[in-house]
């Protein structure tokens, strides 16, 4: 049986078109392989990303790719009932937030705007959204350029684990500069740190500068 869960994770990973060929959820050997094979591009990857990120905690890694997965197997295969949508994406990451984690976690769901942008053009009631939106909100760090979620509501173990590293935090910071996401900056630590690493460079990002430095001022 070939493994729809690998072509997919290689399809993410390269750029090319995403074929899912069946609705069915992935076995424990394709999902084990999937991580290999997810294992083995993180390592090149990692050698783009700044100095100090954590290791990828694999469990939440693993939790991300396959929610990932099933998230796009119930766009596109619509016979799916909701029921089953519905009882297995609430299953929760299966570890506590930490840097770890989170880094685990967004070697997938750095792929979440774009699935979000996706399921709106599809349905904009779509009950996949519901899911979307609370774990655009849960896990900020991959979910940049999100709108319609209240991020000013993130609860402090959401944000904490990628403010206090340095490696996730300028990622974190390059993803809002780079997306123009005013919305992150309604969290007062993540206009903070936005606003230290702006400096005196507005050129950065003038909308974002703007925002920053004018609520300062207020």
């Amino acid at each position: 049986m070939s493994n729809s869960l690998l072509t997919f994770t290689q399809a993410l990973w390269h750029g090319t078109e995403l074929v899912l060929s069946s609705p069915l959820g992935p076995t424990s050997d394709q999902v084990a392989e999937s991580l290999r094979f997810l294992k083995s591009v993180e390592i090149e990857y990692r050698a783009g990303l700044p100095e100090g990120v954590p290791t990828a905690n694999l469990p939440a890694a693993e939790w991300a790719l396959v929610t990932l997965y099933r998230v796009s197997q119930f766009l596109v295969f619509r016979e799916l009932p909701e029921e089953m949508l519905r009882t297995e994406l609430a299953r929760p990451c299966p570890e506590q937030k930490s840097a770890a984690v989170c880094y685990g976690v967004d070697l997938s769901f750095r792929f979440l705007p774009e699935l979000v942008r996706l399921t709106r053009a599809v349905n904009s009631q779509d009950p996949l959204l519901e899911f979307l939106k609370a774990w655009a909100a849960e896990w900020p760090l991959s979910s940049v350029g999100v709108s319609d979620v209240d991020f000013a509501s993130i609860g402090s173990e959401s944000i904490e684990p990628i403010l206090e590293n340095a490696a996730l935090r300028m990622m974190y910071i390059d993803r809002i500069l780079t997306t123009h996401d005013a919305s992150r900056l309604t969290n007062p630590q993540v206009a903070e740190a936005v606003r230290t690493a702006l400096g005196d460079f507005r050129e950065l990002s003038p909308l974002i500068y703007d925002l920053v430095y004018g609520r300062e001022n207020q």
